[in-house]
């Protein structure tokens, strides 16, 4: 069995091969890392605001609302939708902590299931690369 590592430059090497074909190039890939990382660590920096009953005029409040101009700024096209989310539910803690329930904010599924896409394609494409 090959690790996460072979697969990724070997990857990148069929791209370099067919550049036209693939949109996934490595800083598009290292981006969407980026992106999903900033997703979840907003998710979770949420939850522990309002289970931990913060202020919303608190610096950790306003820190989060930081982390959000900053995945507002490095967003890419399809990424609107779960801004819109994210920022709403921002909007709702900083104004009243009752109308949230930071437990039930997921993830839009496509932002996860990026990554093991990638893997797929790993596997699938293994024999031709």
């Amino acid at each position: 069995k090959y690790s996460y590592r072979y697969y990724y430059h070997k990857y990148q090497l069929h791209i370099q091969k067919n550049k036209s074909r693939f949109v996934f190039t490595q800083t598009y890939l290292h981006s969407r890392k980026n992106q999903i990382s900033n997703y979840k660590l907003f998710r979770t920096r949420l939850k522990d605001l309002v289970l931990t009953n913060e202020d919303p005029s608190s610096d950790k409040a306003q820190e989060l609302g930081s982390l959000l101009h900053n995945i507002n700024l490095n967003r890419s096209m399809g990424d609107n939708d779960t801004l819109k989310e994210m920022k709403s539910c921002y909007d709702n803690y900083t104004s009243s902590k009752d109308s949230i329930d930071p437990l039930n904010y997921k993830i839009p599924s496509e932002e996860m299931c990026f990554l093991k896409e990638v893997m797929r394609f790993f596997y699938k494409n293994n024999k031709g690369i």
